[in-house]
């Protein structure tokens, strides 16, 4: 069953809730350094912590991403690679580049990102490193949907299971694919930014796949209870009882894009 990591950490009080609910966070590069946020990640030690590099953004420097993880990579189980959606050269000299100006113990951190290139080369990576990173499945997402990233991700699978890989899957919060891929033994975690809908609409996710704000269900719920509700849904989505499909919901249809 894959791991849910809450992105999006941007606030210190954030964390305190992801502790409360024994939840795995992930932090941008960009702000992960900011001194609130940074006592957030220390105050909390046995949180497990990720780190993104804000490939969506696509404004990160080389020079400063690696001073970045030169700082404070140690507080993160793994730390991906400065990559760039969509340019699998680019990625893989951002990654050559930081393997080799980076420290030994930061560099055995440093998670290799498929952004769609040869598809051997993904073969041959994932049989070396035995875990990988998929990235670009928000753009996907939004420019295919779900049905074709469906296939997409189920390809790459059969390419991680045939070099005993496992994978992380950036951006990933959609009912469908969570449990379409749910009992895939190379899909190891998945990071989504939905849960804090809570906190920028007091919006709840529901077993459907559809959201709603709390106030017109009928809860009187504050931010952080929605938030709580929003992690445990997203568990139920990628870990769903067994026999039960998941549907193509109206949300899933008009706003594929990861929050």
């Amino acid at each position: 069953m894959p791991t849910l990591i809450c992105s999006g950490l941007n606030r210190p009080e954030l964390f305190d809730l992801l502790a409360q609910e024994r939840v795995a966070g992930m932090v941008n590069a960009a702000e992960a350094c900011q001194p609130r946020l940074w006592r957030a990640c220390l105050r909390h030690p046995d949180l497990p912590l990720c780190l993104d590099s804000g490939a969506f953004q696509g404004k990160m420097e080389l020079a400063t991403y690696q001073a970045i993880l030169e700082r404070i990579g140690q507080r993160f189980t793994w730390v991906a690679n400065l990559d760039v959606i969509g340019d699998q050269r680019r990625s893989n000299e951002h990654y050559q580049e930081l393997r080799r100006r980076l420290p030994a113990e930061l560099r055995e951190k440093l998670l290799w990102v498929y952004q769609g290139g040869d598809i051997d080369e993904l073969a041959e990576v994932a049989h070396e490193r035995r875990f990988v990173g998929i990235g670009g499945i928000v753009r996907l997402l939004a420019e295919r949907g779900p049905e074709k990233a469906l296939a997409y991700l189920l390809k790459l699978g059969n390419v991680l299971l045939g070099s005993g890989a496992q994978a992380h899957i950036f951006g990933l919060g959609s009912l469908y694919l969570l449990g379409r891929l749910s009992s895939a033994p190379w899909f190891r975690s998945f990071d989504t930014s939905k849960w804090l809908l809570a906190y920028k609409a007091r919006a709840v996710l529901l077993e459907n796949g559809e959201r709603r704000a709390a106030a017109q269900l009928g809860l009187r719920l504050k931010s952080e209870e929605c938030a709580s509700n929003n992690i445990r849904q997203l568990h139920l989505w990628a870990n769903p009882p067994a026999g039960s499909r998941p549907m193509l919901s109206l949300w899933e249809d008009s706003e594929s894009l990861d929050l």
